[in-house]
């Protein structure tokens, strides 16, 4: 079960998820508190899988893996002690190149990230560094000086909700999206999650009913700030969305339904950001499909802007509106699903 990666060196229409068939993107859930909100964030995502950095020191990323981990485990359960221990221990783990032998030796370039580092990280990574990482962190607490601190429940519940993170987040994994313009340096994730159903009007019979979804998009900068960021500071004029409802089983003989939302000056939840190199603007927003599942693609709007443009909301004077063409350019989304089951 993967996600879906496009690549602007490659046709609209290819899918390059066929390289990526044993990667999985972590990244935090999807909160319902967050619908309709939007953020300025840095742009300090790990992307292993999509870069081909295949053989990078295996410690640091079961150092990044776990701390990410630790945090998920807090905030789906705050009330195992565990999870606080290994947060002393994850920024000294130091892993040998042998995967039998593990080591907690101090590394001095290495620190735990912060829960608020951790609320905006994503890490592409492969299946098999994925469960590396939490085989490592399970040995934290195997050592012979270690077993005598922690029940042995404690590392029962490890396991279970090692599992638990992997299959939730494969789940999301399923219903997310990257596309990676290399030529601008911008990079685009989106997924989504059903948040219940929605009546029609008035109207609350069963019939009237729609599947409302939310969806988080981050758009990426991750060209290096620099002293000449010329060519390199974007900002989001708006969105062009097409929503499509798969057809059910009972309606063989009728097309996919497609809705399209054309908004291309009124940027996104009433933001109209600036996203410079090394920043990110992630946002969450929704839409309801009267079927179980479909899909959602589309473009950002998006203008080259001076590295001393600010950010606006919409009703503001926007000069990138009047850019000339040469400006002007779309940033695809992906397409992502819609599922409600």
């Amino acid at each position: 079960m993967t996600g879906n990666l496009m690549d602007s060196d490659l046709d609209e229409d290819q899918n390059t998820n066929n390289n990526n068939t044993h990667c999985i993107l972590l990244q935090p859930p999807l909160s319902k508190r967050a619908y309709g909100h939007a953020r300025k964030i840095n742009a300090n995502s790990t992307y292993w899988c999509e870069d081909g950095v295949m053989d990078e020191d295996r410690g640091e990323k079961s150092r990044q893996v776990l701390s990410f981990y630790a945090w998920w485990a807090q905030y789906m359960n705050d009330n195992f002690s565990m999870y606080k221990q290994m947060e002393d221990k994850i920024s000294n783990l130091k892993i040998s190149r042998t995967e039998t032998e593990t080591e907690t030796e101090t590394d001095g370039d290495s620190k735990s990230m912060s829960l608020e580092e951790l609320m905006e990280k994503n890490i592409f990574i492969s299946d098999h560094d994925l469960k590396a990482a939490l085989r490592d962190g399970f040995r934290l607490f195997t050592e012979e000086e270690e077993l005598d601190k922690l029940d042995i429940l404690d590392l029962q519940r490890f396991a279970i909700e090692s599992l638990k993170l992997i299959e939730e987040q494969k789940d999301l994994w399923y219903k997310t999206s990257i596309f990676v313009d290399r030529e601008k340096g911008l990079r685009v994730t989106a997924t989504s999650s059903c948040i219940g159903t929605t009546a029609i009007g008035h109207l609350s019979s069963q019939d009237n009913l729609k599947n409302r979804f939310c969806y988080r998009v981050r758009v990426e900068n991750f060209n290096q700030p620099t002293n000449d960021d010329a060519n390199n500071v974007f900002q989001l004029l708006g969105r062009t969305w097409k929503i499509i409802e798969d057809r059910e089983m009972s309606e063989e003989n009728e097309d996919d339904r497609e809705f399209t939302v054309n908004a291309p000056n009124t940027g996104v939840v009433g933001k109209i950001p600036v996203i410079k190199p090394g920043e990110a603007f992630e946002y969450m927003s929704s839409c309801d499909l009267g079927t179980q599942s479909g899909t959602m693609k589309g473009c950002f709007h998006m203008a080259i802007v001076d590295d001393d443009t600010e950010c606006a909301q919409v009703g503001d004077p926007v000069e990138a509106f009047h850019a000339s063409p040469d400006k002007l350019f779309e940033l695809n989304v992906a397409p992502f699903r819609l599922i409600a089951t």
